[in-house]
């Protein structure tokens, strides 16, 4: 039932990279986040049983490349179990970290990390990382997202349904923010 429910909050779609001595490792991930801004943290989250988690703790750093749209054949054969080895990333890699973790090509961007902590949390394990290193595409393609158990991409905007106020019956009145919040932009409900 978790999943099902989990399932409904869209993600991104990434590779998540390490390289532990000749060898490299690597697995699709979509419990990856940024934790601080500064200093510059990430966290992700593997399932105890994959080799990718065990390799990156062995080795104390890792790679996430974040997916674009077309690159839904890559994020899926990543996710098998048993995804490592050069042979898998031939053809996809674009470069490796300064750590040698391979860099996905046609990515949206990569961030490589070294690990800090890592936490127990259930049957996965959180890596929290340091982030050390950035990459951006120079241009902005679509992200592959994952929701309700596959692969998606958003619709182009020019395909989605008009949404004004109107349409939202609880906008129809003012909202009352918190004293502390007046003022301030909000993007969402925090909690209250």
């Amino acid at each position: 039932m978790l999943r099902q429910v989990a399932g409904c909050f869209a993600t991104g779609v990434t590779v998540v990279t390490t390289s532990h001595g000749d060898d490299w490792y690597g697995m699709t991930a979509n419990a990856v986040l940024s934790v601080s801004l500064d200093p510059p943290m990430a966290l992700v989250s593997i399932d105890r049983r994959a080799l990718t988690g065990r390799m990156i703790e062995a080795a104390g750093h890792f790679c996430v490349s974040y997916l674009a749209r077309d690159q839904w054949g890559l994020a899926e054969r990543f996710a098998r179990p048993g995804s490592n080895g050069r042979e898998l990333f031939r053809r996809a890699v674009a470069g490796r970290s300064g750590d040698g973790d391979p860099r996905i090509g046609g990515a949206l961007g990569q961030i490589a990390c070294r690990t800090g902590t890592i936490y127990p949390g259930g049957d996965h394990d959180l890596f929290l990382g340091a982030v050390v290193e950035l990459w951006s595409a120079a241009t902005a393609p679509e992200p592959l997202v994952f929701f309700r158990g596959g692969f998606r991409s958003l619709e182009p905007a020019e395909r989605r349904p008009s949404a004004v106020p109107g349409d939202w019956p609880w906008l129809e009145h003012d909202l009352d923010w918190p004293d502390d919040l007046a003022g301030e932009a909000h993007s969402g409900f925090a909690g209250w």
